[in-house]
């Protein structure tokens, strides 16, 4: 099958847009699941979100206190690490204090001496309803088996245990953290009293519920390091609020803690975990205790930024490349450009949306994709624009030179500028095309136009319009505006034309109409059909009205001669005839009454052939048997005054034709009596009808041939070529009447009727005419 431009272009469209399709599918999938390998896309996506995160910022929570273990505590403290009985001093001012949640961001995995002191401290803020929360870290073994690496006991079991790590994203920055690792939650998801955790959202209740015993056991089990539920951090639009390790120790009034979460950790460089990232103030490292309190004022704002399910996000993705895609096809390739660069921003717009409203989208996968469709389908539209062109250009020039126009220079070697120039030479012999058919049209003398196959003008002349007016428009004289497309309506209802007549409409033909102010015309349609299909109608209207008035006063000479000069001859006949009935008639009176015989015979021969030749046919199905037939009964009265014999053959059979049966029959009668007037007295006139091939006739189709054969002296060959000639007369038959007119009324009649009257000589002598007319 081939295939058209039109369907190859959206066949390469489909499957341009399935694979970019797929490809925003899998590339979304892998932004959203995948952090090692660090691709490319994701760095982009990293730097976007790192640019839009100022959109989606949050204040720091009010209900948390940075207690920091800074440089200046470490100078007034001494050399870390301190005693834990340090820790226990603090923990007891705080619990003092009136605290509600105290987290001690400081690993304690190595037995000390004073632990139980510790421990006695963290066991009385549990008594004092405080709640303790402890990170715990992982180790590696050997085997490369993930393990939990607790706390001491005196410490672990009197206290929440938590897991303190962040995602390091493959640029080395911290952006966010999984709120459940290994059956633990995050410190700041621990760290939030029971009251306010009715009120997180669904991912950090989830993964709360998710935290238990049994969900460590099996981790532990299978020597495995489950992350689950990811978040990404909101940036801080302001400073954390803290205070300094060594002044809260030493203060004698913390009645501003009183309620709050505190949370201990050290911040002092070298001292605890450094993170790189872009969440808390200018600096680009913060400690880990400080993206804590980034985490806990996220929880409890309810401002966690979770990534777009990832199906969503794939829908998403695909919507936009199918927008793209659509636009790209449907428009052309300067607002090609502006659409994508409209779509490209809009969807940089939707992702920062969705971002303040706490969901992030990575749209580099789309973004890249966007920029990417609009070369490669701008690529395949001048490829194929361009394959057109030079197979059009091709074909115009294996075309004939129709208008003299020669190409002018050399045409470059580049492809495209080659095809287009080659492209303006088909235009130009297109449009001296067009003005050689106008110029044609407009020479045309009778009215003519040109319609498509939907009835609407392509072309029309001068004629045209000073005969109907103007095509679409209101005819001349007439205050109706409207335009029509439908030519053949807009005639029939501005001129009382019918151009519909015809049944098919894909045959030429002719018909003759007369219009509302009395004018007749003959309408020649000629339908042209192109290999395609497609299909035009060449309309030309001759204007017949002075043929018809002539007609009309030959018409009125007809009657003339029918009446008035036939009536005084009939006259004289009738004198002549009754003075011959009284006395024998002298010699004079006999050529009298010859003469006027003859007069008359030739004045009805006349009026007979000029009807034949200007009477309008009515084609109707009739039998010519059966006008064979009535025409030997209007001459058997003729025959049996001659004494000649009427015997006919084949006429039993139906032998159905189309014509006027009033012309038809005359013609065949005055076949009968012409074969009756020159056959001797006691012969015999055959009357046969046969049906003849379209091979075996000169009509070159199906016919039915009369033929009337005599047995009289016969024509020399040499006279039969002039027989249908009107007022000839053969040399042999000089003393026989007659004017010469009957085998012309019988030519006539054939040719109207688009048959054939022949004559020849019969073998055994006398002569045989044939009227051949087509079979229906």
């Amino acid at each position: 099958m081939i295939l058209t431009p039109g369907r190859r272009m959206l066949l390469e469209w489909l499957l341009l847009t399935t694979l970019l399709f797929a490809l925003a599918v899998l590339g979304i999938a892998h932004a959203l699941r995948s952090n090692e390998p660090w691709s490319s896309l994701q760095r982009s996506d990293a730097l976007i979100l790192d640019t839009l995160q100022p959109i989606a910022a949050i204040a720091p929570s009010r209900a948390i206190e940075l207690i920091e273990i800074d440089q200046t505590s470490l100078d007034q403290l001494g050399r870390w690490p301190w005693p834990r009985t340090v820790h226990a001093s603090l923990i007891d001012r705080l619990v003092q204090a009136g605290v509600e949640t105290i987290g001690l961001d400081i690993l304690f995995t190595e037995p000390a001496n004073d632990d139980a002191l510790l421990g006695a401290a963290i066991k009385n803020a549990g008594k004092r309803q405080v709640r303790i929360v402890m990170p715990i870290s992982i180790t590696r073994s050997a085997g490369d088996r993930w393990y939990p690496l607790y706390p001491v006991p005196e410490l672990g079991l009197a206290s929440q245990l938590a897991h303190v790590n962040f995602r390091i994203d493959g640029d080395g920055l911290v952006r966010g953290q999984y709120l459940q690792e290994g059956g633990f939650p995050s410190f700041a998801l621990e760290l939030l009293a029971p009251a306010q955790r009715q009120s997180m959202q669904e991912t950090a209740q989830l993964a709360l519920v998710e935290s238990n015993p049994i969900a460590r056991d099996q981790a532990f089990a299978k020597a495995l390091w489950p992350l689950r539920h990811f978040t990404l951090l909101s940036r801080l639009n302001a400073p954390i609020s803290r205070r300094s390790y060594v002044d809260v120790l030493r203060s004698k009034n913390l009645d501003e803690l009183k309620g709050k979460t505190v949370v201990i950790g050290a911040t002092a460089l070298g001292l605890g975990d450094q993170y790189a990232n872009g969440l808390i103030g200018e600096s680009t490292l913060s400690a880990g205790v400080e993206l804590h309190v980034a985490a806990f004022s996220a929880l409890q704002q309810q401002k966690l930024i979770l990534p777009l399910n990832t199906r969503l996000a794939s829908v998403l993705a695909g919507s936009i490349l199918l927008l793209t895609m659509i636009a790209l096809y449907r428009s052309s390739a300067r607002l090609g450009l502006l659409l994508t660069v409209m779509i490209i921003l809009s969807t940089i717009a939707g992702s920062a949306l969705l971002l303040r409203a706490g969901h992030w989208w990575p749209p580099s996968t789309v973004l890249l994709l966007c920029a990417i469709a609009y070369p490669l389908w701008s690529w395949r539209r001048l490829e194929a624009a361009t394959g057109g062109l030079v197979q059009q250009a091709q074909r115009l020039e294996s075309e004939p030179m129709l208008t003299g126009i020669e190409r002018r220079g050399h045409l470059p070697a580049e492809q495209v500028s080659r095809s287009i120039q080659l492209l303006q030479y088909a235009a130009q012999r297109s449009v001296e095309l067009r003005r050689l058919l106008q110029a044609t049209l407009q020479n045309l003398p009778h009215p003519a136009i040109l319609t498509d196959q939907s009835n609407r003008v392509v072309l029309h002349n001068e004629q045209f319009e000073r005969a109907f007016g103007k095509p679409n428009g209101p005819p001349n004289g007439s205050p109706n505006n409207q335009p029509n497309d439908d030519i053949p309506a807009w005639l029939a209802r501005h001129a009382g034309l019918n151009l519909v007549s015809d049944p098919d409409p894909a045959r030429a033909h002719a018909v003759e109409q007369r219009d509302e102010i009395g004018r007749d015309w003959l309408i020649n349609t000629v339908p042209m059909r192109y290999p395609d299909g497609r299909r035009w109608t060449l309309i030309q209207l001759v204007d017949l009205s002075p043929i018809r008035a002539a007609q009309r006063e030959r018409e009125q000479t007809l009657r003339f001669l029918s009446h008035d000069l036939r009536t005084p001859l009939l006259s004289i006949l009738t004198i002549m005839r009754e003075q011959k009935d009284l006395q024998p008639a002298p010699l004079w009176q006999e050529r009298i009454d010859t003469y006027a015989q003859r007069s008359l015979e030739l004045a009805d021969g006349f009026v007979q052939l000029a009807r034949a030749e200007n009477k309008a046919i009515e084609h109707e199905t009739i039998d010519f048997a059966d006008l064979i037939i009535e025409a030997s009964d209007l001459s058997w009265a003729m025959a049996r005054e001659h004494r000649i014999r009427l015997n006919s053959e084949g006429l039993r059979s139906e032998a159905l034709i189309r014509g006027d049966a009033q012309l038809i029959r005359r013609a065949l009668t005055n076949l009968i009596d012409n074969a009756i007037k020159f056959s001797p007295a006691g012969a015999e006139v055959r009357l046969t009808l046969e049906r003849e091939a379209a091979n075996a006739n000169p009509l070159g189709r199906d016919c039915w041939c009369a033929a009337v054969a005599d047995q009289g002296k016969g024509l020399p060959a040499e006279e039969l070529a002039q027989v249908f000639e009107p007022f000839w007369r053969s040399l042999r038959h000089e003393d026989r009447p007659g004017a010469g007119l009957g085998l012309t009324f019988v030519r006539v009649v054939a040719e109207r009727h688009t048959g054939a009257a022949t004559a020849t000589v019969n073998a055994g002598g006398g002569a045989r005419f044939e009227l051949r007319l087509p079979a229906a």
